[in-house]
């Protein structure tokens, strides 16, 4: 999912094929999550901060039919201490088929490197969860 910021927000488009599928024709909710929660990722990259999901809400509002371009919209409505709030849709033409909010919880870069999997050279420079 290739992702763009615009005006402080984070836009893709999507399109769900039939790895995707749940009931026959539709995109998995757990897809559609996944794909709202990937988004809110961009934002905590927009935003230069390692956090983690701690709540994922997600509002299945419209069946999601496979093979159909989607849009999603995504960005960081609040912040309290180490908490970041956000909020996000997912759009099939004018339709909001969901609708998601999140928590994430900063944290140090130390908590990706634990994986002992290398983090991106751009994420050293972010401030972690000292900023909150």
């Amino acid at each position: 999912m290739q992702m763009q910021a615009v005006d402080g927000e984070v836009h893709a488009d999507l399109t769900l094929d039939g790895r995707m599928e749940g009931a026959p024709g539709l995109a998995h909710g757990g897809a559609i999550a996944a794909a709202l929660d990937d988004l809110f990722g961009g934002v905590l990259v927009l935003l230069e901060t390692p956090a983690v999901t701690a709540r994922l809400n997600v509002e299945y509002r419209l069946p999601v039919p496979l093979h159909t371009p989607l849009h999603l919209v995504a960005r960081c409505t609040a912040t309290e201490g180490r908490k970041l709030h956000m909020a996000g849709t997912m759009s099939a033409g004018e339709a909001i088929v969901a609708e998601a909010s999140a928590m994430f919880v900063r944290v140090e870069i130390a908590h990706f490197e634990a994986s002992g999997v290398p983090v991106p050279d751009a994420w050293r420079s972010w401030g972690g969860a000292a900023r909150g």
